[in-house]
């Protein structure tokens, strides 16, 4: 399986009675992870996140890694830590 590392990111999201909006892509290669938001979706993209602690509304922060696997143009995503401000689920 060829791989790509594009290694450390910061992902914005939104969540909220209307779904999710991703604000933000800080990376090394941002346009990787912004393709696979767009292929797949921003709500079903969130779905396919590893579970991780999220606010149930409001705007977080995700800090992963994330690996872009080429033969199947999809990115994994490694969950290493949230932030945000308010209430957690």
């Amino acid at each position: 399986m060829m791989q790509t590392e594009t290694g450390t990111a910061e992902i914005v999201v939104c969540t909220g009675l209307i779904g999710v909006c991703v604000l933000g892509v800080t990376a090394n290669a941002p346009d990787t992870i912004t393709g696979d938001i767009e292929n797949w979706g921003t709500d079903d993209w969130h779905d396919r996140l590893p579970k991780h602690v999220k606010p149930e509304e409001g705007v977080y922060t995700i800090k992963a890694e994330v690996t872009y696997l080429e033969d199947i143009d999809e990115c994994k995503y490694n969950i290493l830590d949230t932030t945000w401000k308010g209430k957690a689920n």
